[in-house]
């Protein structure tokens, strides 16, 4: 059964992976920051090497993303040299304010998952890339059933692999294209990577796509781990 909780915080990083010191954010978190941040939930640790093994735990598991709120601050970070602490620079970052996303999840982990949202619990602090944004996490719902359906309305962020979706950009405004992380490896270098088109609403198509319908959304899993 299919589980969904809600995160957010008020302030947020997703690096873009193509970004370096003056880091540029992604408005969501890609699908390696859920998979870290479900790890943080259930506990799931590194090895003494610093090896990623929750990638193992994650096999067969999949996730929807939907985008309830966000908006971008610009913020100049101090960063001082720590070899002689002579001196320091101010780099510009951007930030995500004031987050808030649907995070739905299926697979091996629903019930563990259900069990640690249902109680408020996390074993580790889950956040939201970086570790002064502290993520709040609420348990939304479960779905013993749900159905398939096509449909030319998505309210998830839309994945695809070859031809990118027939958008009707007048009914749904704004619509932005990006290229992210889908899995890195246990040594947390990049083994996939997935093309995705978003909005700050709906997504509404020319053409239907493949979705499901859980309560009040209808949306479109990522590809699985």
């Amino acid at each position: 059964m299919p589980v969904a909780f809600r995160v957010s915080s008020p302030l947020a990083m997703f690096r873009k992976w193509w970004t370096t010191t003056s880091s540029v954010s992604y408005p969501f978190p890609p699908p390696t920051a859920v998979a870290g941040l479900i790890g943080a939930i259930l506990g799931f640790e590194r090895t003494e090497d610093g090896l990623a093994l929750y990638w193992d735990q994650m096999k067969g598991s999949s996730v929807a993303i939907v985008i309830e709120h966000y908006a971008f601050l610009n913020m100049a970070v101090n960063f001082v040299n720590t070899k002689d602490y002579k001196g320091h620079t101010q780099i510009m970052h951007q930030f995500v304010r004031n987050g808030s996303y649907i995070i739905f999840y299926k697979g091996p982990l629903e019930n563990q998952l259900r069990e640690y949202l249902e109680d408020s619990r996390s074993h580790f602090t889950p956040y939201l890339g970086v570790a002064y944004a502290i993520a709040n996490i609420e348990f939304v719902d479960y779905y013993p059933t749900y159905k398939k359906l096509l449909t030319h309305e998505v309210h998830s962020v839309l994945p695809f692999t070859d031809k990118a979706p027939h958008i009707d950009i007048t009914k749904t405004g704004g619509v932005f294209r990006e290229r992210m992380d889908l899995k890195l490896t246990r040594e947390r270098k990049r083994e996939e990577m997935i093309n995705v088109v978003y909005s700050s609403g709906p997504l509404y198509l020319k053409e239907p796509v493949e979705a499901y319908e859980l309560g009040n959304y209808n949306i479109v899993w990522f590809p699985e781990w």
